[in-house]
Parts: C-alpha cells; sequence; structure tokens
C-alpha cells in the first residue's frame, strides 16, 4: 500500500467511525429499538452487525484471503477503489447481507454494541497504520461488488459504515 492509499483508509476509517459516533449520539433508548418496518434493522442490531462484519474481515483480510498475483485488470473484477467505495456506499442500490453477516452478536444494551464497534475498529486502524502486508495480491469475492482486493475490503469497511449510517438516518428522518 501506497503512503497515498494508507492516508485515504485511514481517513475513511476514522470519518466513518466519527460519523456513526455522531449519529447515535444522543439516541434514546427508543431510538435505539426503533426499526422503520418489522423487518428492518433498529440502530442496535445495525451496529451490532457492523462491529461483527469490523472482525470478521479483518481476519479474512489479514488471515483467510489467498495471496495471487495481481491480473491486468489489477487483480480483480476491474473495479478501481473510488468505484469499490462508491457501489457500497450507495443506498439506492439495495443489498440484503449475506446470511453470515446478519446480526450476528447480541449485546445487552447499545453501548456495548458502539464499545464492541470501537474496540474493532481500533483495531482496524491499527492495522492500517502499521501493515507492511502486500494487500493488493490478497483478493477476495464480495457478494455486492465481485473480487476486490485487500485493501479494497478494508475501504469497505469506511464505505459499509457510511452506507448503515445513512440507513440510521433514513431511519430516523435526520
Amino acid at each position: 500500500m501506497t503512503e497515498d492509499e494508507r492516508h485515504r483508509l485511514i481517513l475513511l476509517l476514522a470519518t466513518s467511525r466519527d460519523a456513526l459516533t455522531e449519529i447515535t449520539r444522543a439516541l434514546t433508548e427508543r431510538e435505539w429499538a426503533y426499526k422503520p418496518t418489522p423487518d428492518a434493522w433498529c440502530p442496535q442490531e445495525i451496529v451490532e452487525h457492523l462491529a461483527a462484519t469490523e472482525r470478521s474481515v479483518l481476519t479474512l483480510v489479514t488471515e483467510r484471503l489467498p495471496e495471487r498475483a495481481a491480473s491486468a485488470d489489477g487483480g480483480h473484477g476491474g473495479l478501481d477503489d473510488d468505484e469499490v467505495v462508491a457501489r457500497l456506499e450507495d443506498r439506492n442500490r439495495k443489498v440484503k447481507s449475506p446470511e453470515r453477516a446478519r446480526r450476528a452478536a447480541s449485546y445487552p444494551s447499545a453501548g456495548d454494541a458502539m464499545h464492541a464497534f470501537h474496540a474493532a475498529r481500533t483495531i482496524t486502524l491499527g492495522y492500517a497504520q502499521e501493515t507492511t502486508d502486500d494487500l493488493r495480491t490478497r483478493l477476495g469475492p464480495h457478494p455486492a461488488v465481485g473480487v476486490i482486493d485487500g485493501f479494497q475490503w478494508l475501504l469497505f469497511l469506511g464505505a459499509h459504515t457510511n452506507r448503515h449510517v445513512a440507513q440510521i438516518r433514513e431511519a430516523l428522518d435526520r
């Protein structure tokens, strides 16, 4: 990862964390549990999902993605970093989370869920700041955008958080 890429990644991870913190900061217990439709997630479930996804994706990137030589298209389906982020943040394209990514944990309170998210994001940020891994050679399929590399998987975490911040904003009309 180049220093520009590292800076971009850290900025996206930090700003999306801050956006989630800000949108949830003053939620009441009722708002934390509010579901705009019976099959929608409430903000607490969203944060639980984000915390679980954060841990899962970091493990995927650091331990499970196979290393391969990049092909002529950069090693993936041709999407550049901007396209990956834009597609993942776009709430006009509805995406149903894979079963394994649905509300994988249940915390006793919204505060516990936020703590779990912050703890996981702190680990991700630390990895992003320190890694010397060749993330561009670690490739794996994403259900919404196709095959992406390890760097793009980390960008996914920031874009995914932003997507769910927008979901909370829409649900609570903020």
